[in-house]
Parts: structure tokens; sequence; C-alpha cells
């Protein structure tokens, strides 16, 4: 006999207009919770606001059959900057759901009055005394990690840069040591030619001081008369 089922479980999120979507319902509230979360991910792309989780008690008439389980609030991630960071403020939790995030706060399990939160990408974790310490605490490590990043990108920027000079230094010293040109003369030369960022070709030699060029036309032979 099949079992009767005395309650559902809805998840629902609110977009920005306002508009609520439902996202179904289910007699298990653990199906639920994992629907939702699945959701929440999207969050970024469908501009969401709030999310919740209730439960309906089957044959009560009125308010009295709708408990609300969870209700969450949809911010900024303090670490990621993406608006995926989901805050429950009655439980005093908060999760990123954003791809390789998974910035956290929650209640201390052993001191209810320590607020923790932390950031699994590189094991961060630091105890607070407010849940506005917490986000605070994870803002500053969204700062450093941006830094960082920045700086890296314009370490990379200038070592692509200093490589480019090298090699086009080098191009003018041969050219130079070849034929006697001036500088004037390479430079109209170089006009002429077909950008290197643009040219095609199916195989390629280098020729920079230190390759090995009877090497590579060697092997660019064998390769060539193998096909």
């Amino acid at each position: 006999m099949d079992e009767t089922i005395s309650r559902v479980y809805v998840p629902s999120v609110i977009e920005e207009d306002g508009n609520t979507l439902g996202l179904g319902c289910f007699s298990s509230e653990e199906v639920a919770w994992q629907v939702l979360r699945a959701f929440l991910k999207k969050s970024e792309q469908m501009l969401l606001t709030k999310c919740s989780v209730v439960v309906w008690d089957i044959d009560i008439v009125g308010e009295e059959a709708m408990t609300v389980l969870s209700s969450m609030e949809c911010k900024d991630c303090p670490v990621c900057s993406r608006r995926t960071f989901w805050i429950d403020v009655d439980n005093f939790s908060a999760l990123c759901h954003g791809t390789a995030c998974s910035a956290w706060i929650e209640e201390n399990t052993v001191d209810p009055e320590i607020i923790d939160c932390g950031w699994p990408a590189i094991r961060f974790l630091k105890q607070n005394q407010s849940i506005d310490e917490a986000v605070e605490a994870l803002f500053k490590l969204g700062d450093r990690l941006k830094s960082a990043g920045a700086e890296r990108m314009a370490n990379e920027k200038a070592e692509n840069l200093i490589s480019e000079n090298t090699d086009e230094e080098l191009r003018i010293k041969r050219t130079f040591d070849r034929s006697g040109f001036s500088r004037e003369d390479y430079k109209q030369r170089m006009k002429d030619q077909i950008p290197n960022k643009k040219k095609i070709a199916t195989y390629i030699i280098n020729n920079n001081d230190g390759d090995d060029v009877g090497e590579q036309i060697i092997q660019l032979n064998k390769l060539i008369y193998s096909i």
C-alpha cells in the first residue's frame, strides 16, 4: 500500500522584478533543497534576489498549513564579487553558490557567540564576533585576491612586452650585421611585411639566437616527406 503524503516541500525564488518562480513540489525536504541549491547557481545570470523553502501540510485550511523553513537574500559575494552570495539571517549563515568560490559564513557549532567564515579554495578560516565582522573578513580576503590577480596580470603583460621588444631588437641587430641597413631602412621593410600576429604558416622555424635552425630544418624535411 502506498504511503500517504501528509506534507509537501516547495522551493521558490524571486527575481529582481518581483516575479516569483516556483521550482516544484516535493515529498522530501532533502530533494527540495537539492533542487533549490542547483538553481541558486544561476542567480548571477537571472538576477535573483530572494529564495525560500516552504512546507505545506495536506488537508489543512488557512495559513496554518504553511510553514517557512528557510528564507534567504542574495548579495554580491565579498570574495568573488558575483551576485551568488545567499544569506540566511535567521540562522546566521551564508554561502556563495558561484562556481569555484563557495565562500561561507555560519554560526560556530560549539560557541554560538562565535561566527565562523571561510574560503575553501585556500582553506581560509576565521572566527568572528558578528556576521558583519565575518563579512568584512571575507571582503578583505577578496580585496587581497583581486590585488594579487591584478599584479600578476601586470607582470605577465610586462614580461610579454619585454619579450616582444627583445625579439624586435634581435631582428634589427641581425639585419644590421648582415646587410648594413640603416634603422630607417629596416623599419620601412618591416612595414611592408605582414604583422607577426597576422602571419599564417603551416610550419614555423625559430631563428632567434640559441635556436638550432639546422636541426629544425632536418626535422621539418622528415615531417614533410613522411606525409
